[in-house]
């Protein structure tokens, strides 16, 4: 599990995480939460797919989560 920061043009910075798997099946998952959900509500899940070789993102919008200034 990586945390990754994204600055936006009007700088503000969004908090995401990637998942790497040990043997990538080359495949990408971008999960995208609903609405006022905190990405950690997807972690489970975003490993469960990242053992069966996915590389997985997950992240907070705005104001939500890790992305809370």
């Amino acid at each position: 599990m990586q945390t990754i920061e994204i600055q936006t043009s009007d700088n503000q910075k969004l908090i995401a995480t990637k998942f790497s798997p040990t043997v990538p099946n080359q495949k990408v998952v971008l999960i995208n939460p609903a609405l006022a959900i905190k990405q950690r509500f997807y972690y489970d899940f975003a490993e469960m797919l990242s053992n069966e070789g996915y590389c997985v993102y997950t992240y907070d919008y705005r104001s939500i989560g890790l992305s809370k200034h």
